[in-house]
C-alpha cells in the first residue's frame, strides 16, 4: 500500500494559536476527512502528523509538507515569505515570523483547500485502474 504523509509544523503558546494556523487546521482536517476514505479505496494510506515546535524551531512554523517536501515544491511554486506573527513571538518580545504560502503565483497567509488537494494528488502521481495495460501507446476505442 502506498503511503502519503501530510506533516503540519506548528507552534502553540499557552494553548492559543494564531488565525493562520486555525485556518490551516480547519483546511487540513477537512481535506484529510474527504480524501482519506477515497484514497484508502485505491490502496493509498493518507496520514497526518501534527508536529508541535519548540521555541528554537519556530522558523518551521506553519509549514506543510507531504512525504518530506513542501506543498510549494510539489506544485512548482516559489518559496514562501515569512511575516511577523505576534502570538508566535517568543518570551521577552522576541519577534517570530510565520510562513505564508504561494499558490498559483499569489502569496496567501493560510493554506487553501485546493492547494492541499492538488499537492496530495501530485505526490501520488498518475493513477491507473487495476488491470490497466500500461504498454499500450494509443487508444484503440472506435
Amino acid at each position: 500500500m502506498k503511503k502519503i504523509t501530510v506533516e503540519w509544523f506548528r507552534c502553540c503558546k499557552e494553548g492559543q494559536t494564531c488565525s493562520r494556523r486555525e485556518n490551516n487546521s480547519r483546511v487540513i482536517h477537512k481535506i484529510m476527512a474527504i480524501m482519506k476514505p477515497a484514497l484508502m479505496n485505491m490502496k493509498i494510506d493518507l496520514e497526518m502528523k501534527e508536529v508541535m515546535l519548540a521555541d528554537d524551531r519556530l522558523n518551521l512554523s506553519n509549514t506543510v509538507m507531504i512525504n518530506g517536501r513542501s506543498v510549494e515544491e510539489i506544485l512548482g511554486e516559489e518559496e514562501p515569505e515569512k511575516t511577523s506573527c505576534p502570538l508566535c513571538s517568543g518570551p521577552a518580545g522576541k519577534d517570530a515570523y510565520c510562513r505564508t504560502f504561494v499558490f498559483r503565483g499569489s502569496i496567501v497567509d493560510s493554506l487553501c483547500e485546493e492547494m492541499l488537494q492538488e499537492a496530495i494528488l501530485a505526490e501520488i502521481g498518475p493513477l491507473r485502474l487495476s488491470g490497466q495495460d500500461t504498454t499500450a501507446t494509443a487508444c484503440t476505442c472506435k
